[in-house]
């Protein structure tokens, strides 16, 4: 009795093993196997489990020779001593539920679907498995998918020629737990167009590198067509345009690439579930036809570096391209022709010596050369630009703040009327304008903020060419008051006068200086009251007007005078001026000091300088 109801419980909970776990359905057989053996050990083993606590004896050889008890048992051949544990399903869950796979899912998108179009799948197992074989009837072989975590997804294509149908697809998980699924699949029978799909071609023998137009025709709910042929290079997907009573049509052009192979190619037009429309084409062999060409450069004479415009022009309107090159040109031109023409510009180097240099420009035709042209292109001798020059002066270069001062600039081989640009040491800029002769000025001031020491003002020209001086700003400090007095102020030639100044400069040794109008320095000395005097003698070849003496000081004061000089009346009959004392108006004066009065000459203190005119005119 203890054997029946041990065998129906080991019965059920195989039964419950067999249901729960379909990713074992595959080691059914062993499964159900055990359950047969475990119920018949279960009441055996319960009464001997002590001695099975007394186990450690076991490992003493000794106690190995009791156990044939156990070997005696019919279920050896089945391990009859584990089975006793399973009659305890507390302790038997435990170690089957750390080997228990995760639930393996699979789903199937896209159906129903049709033939020729794809649908999509989603798998999910346990992580321990690495792949999955994917396979139908009505799928185009079949798809090994590696898993990543236990899942993966993908796309796979139903066959164009596959019937309407449901059709099972098949999921065979590989790895730690093998274990295989299914999905169903619905294939529907293609919509039927609303014009059979056509193709046409505007040439079906064209030669290599030859344009093509394709002309396509099809249901319009496809909405496009999907063109493609080995003799293209790559597939074109063009819309449909409305032609009327559900038709669709579209029309494109496609150039066989100019190293396509001669020979039959296919070319398919696949509007979707509304059909597709098939033909071919034939590759003809490639023939090199001769055209007539021109090539023109403008200018036709250039200077070394310049850019010249070409225009290429080819009596094969199939034409593709033109290849220019030249020996002044930096590279090769490849242009493309609309229409036999083009026109571009190129650049020429820089280092090219003057001379002719011929352009030469090729007609191409899918990469083959049909025709040349050429032309001669004149680089000029190079004319050296004069070189320029520029000069920067300030007058007066040393100034005091606040005090004016002029920036004139003079140039060689510069165009009159340019544009010179004057920077001030505050950084102001002045624009000055050339006059005809190349020189122009500008006032400036000194702020009255500036610091004694020295500053910088540059012109430039428009080239960047410049020129910088220096201005010097020094202390304001008053200068004392000077006078210049000649008494008398108008003498006749051959006469005496004497030059008086009078400073508040004075002191130990100071010093004035009296100017001729020659130019000539003559030094006074001033005395504690603040003046110096100097005698002068008017040589009687004087010629009358108005000669302008000036005094200056060391610290920089001046002060002018006038001296007017009367001719002399001569009596009647005399020829000469007549030597005598300074009384008679002319000849020597009767002074120690006085040395040899020539004509033209002045003596003053016995030293004789040119006495020049500044006015002509007498008083």
């Amino acid at each position: 009795m203890r054997f029946n109801k041990s065998l129906a419980v080991a019965g059920a909970l195989g039964l419950a093993v067999l249901t729960a776990g379909p990713a074992l359905a595959e080691p059914a057989p062993t499964a159900t196997t055990a359950p047969e053996q475990a119920p018949e050990q279960a009441p055996a083993a319960e009464p001997v489990k002590a001695a099975e606590t007394a186990k450690p004896a076991e490992t003493a050889k000794p106690v190995e020779t009791a156990k044939p008890a156990e070997t005696t048992k019919p279920a050896e051949p089945s391990k009859p001593a584990k089975p006793a544990e399973t009659g305890k399903p507390e302790e038997s869950a435990k170690p089957e539920e750390s080997e228990k796979p995760a639930e393996s899912v699979v789903s199937v998108g896209g159906s129903p679907v049709l033939p020729g179009g794809k649908i999509s799948y989603t798998v999910r197992t346990d992580a321990r498995n690495t792949d999955v074989k994917i396979s139908s009837p009505a799928l185009s072989g079949v798809h090994t998918v590696a898993l990543s975590g236990g899942a993966a997804s993908g796309t796979a294509a139903v066959g164009s020629d596959v019937k309407p149908g449901t059709y099972t697809v098949t999921f065979q998980f590989l790895g730690k737990f093998p274990v295989t699924r299914t999905a169903t699949l619905v294939v529907e029978a293609a919509e039927a167009p609303a014009v059979q799909p056509r193709l046409g071609m505007s040439s079906y023998q064209p030669a290599p590198g030859e344009k093509v137009t394709v002309d396509v025709v099809g249901d319009l709910r496809a909405g496009e067509a999907i063109v493609s042929s080995d003799a293209f290079t790559r597939p074109y997907t063009v819309p449909l345009k409305d032609q009327g009573e559900g038709i669709g049509r579209a029309t494109f052009e496609v150039t066989i690439p100019a190293d396509a192979k001669p020979g039959t190619y296919p070319v398919r037009a696949d509007f979707g579930r509304f059909g597709k429309a098939e033909g071919t084409f034939k590759v003809a062999e490639a023939t090199v036809p001769t055209t007539d060409a021109t090539i023109s450069v403008t200018p036709g004479a250039i200077n070394a570096g310049e850019k010249v415009t070409y225009k290429v022009w080819s009596r094969e309107p199939r034409a593709t391209d033109a290849r220019i090159t030249s020996p002044a040109f930096s590279g090769v031109h490849t242009v493309a022709l609309f229409k036999g023409q083009a026109t571009a510009t190129a650049a020429t180097w820089e280092n090219l010596r003057p001379g002719s240099y011929q352009v030469k420009a090729e007609i191409l035709l899918g990469g083959r050369v049909i025709g040349t042209a050429q032309t001669t292109l004149t680089v000029k001798p190079v004319t050296p630009a004069p070189v320029t020059a520029l000069t920067l002066r300030l007058e007066p270069n040393r100034v005091q703040a606040g005090q004016s001062y002029f920036a004139g600039v003079t140039t060689k081989n510069v165009k009159p009327g340019t544009l010179v640009t004057i920077t001030d040491p505050g950084g102001a800029k002045h624009v000055v304008k050339l006059d005809d002769w190349g020189t122009g000025r500008v006032r400036l001031t000194a702020p009255k903020s500036s610091k004694p020491g020295t500053y910088r003002v540059v012109a430039t020209l428009p080239g960047g060419q410049s020129h910088s001086a220096t201005l010097t700003v020094v202390r304001s400090e008053p200068k004392p008051a000077v006078a210049l007095i000649l008494a008398p102020a108008k003498v006749y030639a051959g006469g005496n006068f004497t030059a008086y100044v009078a400073t508040t400069y004075r002191g130990k040794g100071t010093t004035a200086t009296i100017v001729d109008p020659s130019g000539k320095p003559f030094r006074v000395k001033i005395n504690r009251a603040g003046l110096g005097t100097k005698k002068f003698h008017v040589p009687a070849g004087t010629k009358a007007g108005d000669y302008w003496f000036v005094a200056k000081l060391p610290s920089g004061g001046k002060a002018w005078a006038k001296l007017t000089v009367k001719a002399k009346k001569y009596q009647a009959g005399a020829a000469y001026t007549p030597r005598g004392g300074a009384a008679t108006g002319g000849g020597l004066p009767e002074s120690p000091v006085s040395g040899v009065a020539l004509g033209g000459l002045l003596i003053a203190g016995g030293a004789g300088f040119w006495l020049r005119r500044r006015n002509t005119d007498a008083s």
